[in-house]
């Protein structure tokens, strides 16, 4: 499966992830959560850039890129999405990350009771 370029945040401000993981690693010394999934509006399996702000009550998140992610339902994996993740995993020099997919649903879970 080839992996390609996005379109720029102008022709792409808002998508929807569904289903969607969020993975955190390590990158020049920092904690980094980046999250993955399909976006519904595309059609196609996305990685995000890392995520800079998280709206936990609505699962809302804001890239390093000024995208806004919308998680919709709980966490899933989406096989092509790993594939993209993997890939750009290793050219970006991530040698080990973490799901923590369930953590962040417990806390919206809490958030919205």
């Amino acid at each position: 499966m080839p992996i390609w370029t996005v379109q720029s945040v102008n022709e792409q401000p808002n998508l929807t992830l569904c289903p969607w993981l969020i993975f955190e690693f390590q990158h020049d010394g920092k904690t980094l959560r980046a999250a993955i999934g399909y976006c519904i509006e595309i059609a196609e399996a996305r990685t995000t850039s890392p995520i800079e702000k998280f709206n936990i009550a609505a699962l809302v998140a804001e890239t390093q890129s000024g995208r806004i992610y919308k998680l919709s339902g709980p966490p899933g994996a989406s096989r092509d999405a790993l594939y993209v993740w993997q890939n750009l995993a290793v050219l970006r020099g991530i040698k080990a990350y973490k799901d923590v997919s369930n953590e962040v649903y417990s806390e919206y879970l809490k958030a919205i009771q």
